[in-house]
């Protein structure tokens, strides 16, 4: 994929793979896009996984779980966004509560 603008460029791809449950299909993202801008510098972005809930049954929901790195090198700087970081599963959710809040941000 590549698209143009004024003062930038972006450019990268993208391979999915879905799994499905009962009542759910989880993305996973493979790949990743980059933006370039006109003074050189770059951000290269790697996606988070996409839940899709309640497919057949309950409240429709979509959530992005995982890390969003964006990556510039030409400053030496990482960002991490850690997305739903408490996802522990079905088993998991029965006997432990969450350590965060859901719009956490560290």
């Amino acid at each position: 994929m590549q698209a143009l603008g004024k003062n930038y460029k972006l450019y990268g791809y993208n391979e999915s793979e879905a799994s499905t449950g009962a009542n759910s299909v989880k993305i996973f993202y493979k790949g990743s896009f980059t933006v370039e801008y006109a003074d050189g510098t770059k951000h290269t972005l790697i996606f988070p996984d996409i839940k899709l809930a309640g497919t057949m049954v309950g409240t429709r929901s979509l959530q992005f779980r995982g890390q969003l790195l964006v990556i510039d090198e030409k400053n030496d700087l990482v960002s991490q966004i850690s997305l739903d970081p408490d996802d522990r599963g079905f088993f998991k959710k029965m006997v432990s509560s969450k350590q965060t809040y859901p719009d956490y941000f560290k």
